[in-house]
């Protein structure tokens, strides 16, 4: 077989190989998925913000575990009313806030307190930036 022929030949395995290892790989989220999504990753990012403790951190793994898996069935649940899926997210996030609090240190449970109003800023300013950008 000529050169320029087992160089095609390899370059088309490689290119099968690379597309077969891309469909076997996980989906990676689009551009706009929300990291809350990977419960390890939420731990690690209290974790740093908080400095929790090893023993804290491990006790938080489960309970961000818990909710990740109840908030996935609210979602896949399309049966239920609109205020219903509200209020029911509203008590999931309640139990999980109550959960994490109860592992946290006075000054961790301010820090964590403070994180969470910069969070419902944020969106409460997205919301606002959204609704002027519709009116204009």
């Amino acid at each position: 077989m000529p050169r320029p022929l087992i160089f095609i030949a390899l370059l088309g395995f490689g290119l099968v190989s690379v597309q077969a290892l891309a469909q076997d790989a996980p989906a990676t989220p689009p551009a706009g998925a929300r990291a809350e999504k990977d419960p390890q990753r939420q731990v690690r990012h209290l974790s740093r913000l908080l400095d929790l403790s090893p023993q804290q951190a491990a006790a938080l793994a489960p309970v961000i575990e818990q909710r990740q898996q109840q908030l996935s069935r609210l979602r896949q649940n399309t049966s239920l009313d609109r205020r219903v899926r509200r209020d029911r997210l509203r008590s999931i996030q309640r139990d999980t806030d109550a959960q994490i609090q109860s592992v946290l240190t006075d000054s961790q449970k301010q820090k964590y307190a403070q994180w969470k109003q910069q969070l419902q800023e944020r969106r409460q300013q997205k919301q606002r930036g959204s609704g002027t950008a519709d009116g204009e």
